[in-house]
């Protein structure tokens, strides 16, 4: 029974395929973005593997008991994004659910100590540097400081010495943020080496890139 399952569950993510690459596009043409398209595809494969996406009580099921590669329970934020995600699937073809409600457990986040934070920066080399100190300085996120939706060039005020973060959908427009002379001649310093005009990116590359060369990079300094 289990391999004639696994069959059965192998031949239904086969047929998912077309109809999650025509999610995709549906969400493409509602103007989402890369980021996003690519974090619902992701989602929706894994679902399909495990439930047949044309049953939303399947998926229910295979959501309330979603496991991670260790086999332990997913956490209540990782299944809310699985949920998400198949709540585009079922708005473009139609399928009715409602969706449920998981709630966040609470965390305890211990952020680095402005010591830390300064020996990381001046252990940094070029770009990543000057991200960390954009971080440590106005408290942006990765997805505020790098990717289409980071900093432009045009967000970086040499006179007033400020950085004016991007609005993010479905957030209020944030206060121009002071930083240091230090930081704003490194910025000038950059932008003038890299040729950059003012709509152009700032930090090009994947958001989740920022975090992940971020992680790496403390580790190997601990």
């Amino acid at each position: 029974m289990l391999a004639n399952d696994r069959v059965v569950r192998t031949e239904l993510h086969a047929q998912e395929i077309p109809n999650i690459q025509s999610v995709l596009l549906y969400l493409e043409g509602k103007g989402r973005s890369p980021e996003t398209r690519k974090a619902v595809e992701k989602h929706l494969k894994l679902l399909a593997k495990r439930a047949n996406l044309r049953t939303s009580q399947d998926v229910e099921i295979a959501i309330a008991r979603y496991k991670k590669k260790d086999g332990k329970p997913a956490a209540n934020a990782y299944k809310t994004k699985l949920c998400d995600a198949y709540g585009h699937y079922c708005k473009h073809f139609k399928i009715e659910w409602e969706k449920p409600t998981y709630t966040d457990e609470p965390k305890s986040i211990q952020p680095p100590t402005q010591e830390r934070c300064s020996m990381l920066i001046a252990a940094a080399h070029g770009e990543m540097s000057i991200k960390i100190n954009i971080s440590t300085q106005t408290g942006m996120r990765p997805c505020e400081v790098q990717g289409e939706k980071g900093l432009q060039a045009k967000d970086v005020h040499p006179d007033q010495k400020t950085i004016t973060p991007r609005s993010r959908k479905g957030c209020n427009a944030r206060p121009p943020i002071p930083i240091t002379q230090e930081l704003c001649t490194q910025l000038q310093t950059y932008i003038t080496e890299h040729q950059l005009k003012p709509d152009d990116t700032l930090f090009a590359g994947n958001t989740r890139r920022y975090g992940e060369h971020y992680r790496r990079f403390r580790r190997s300094e601990e």
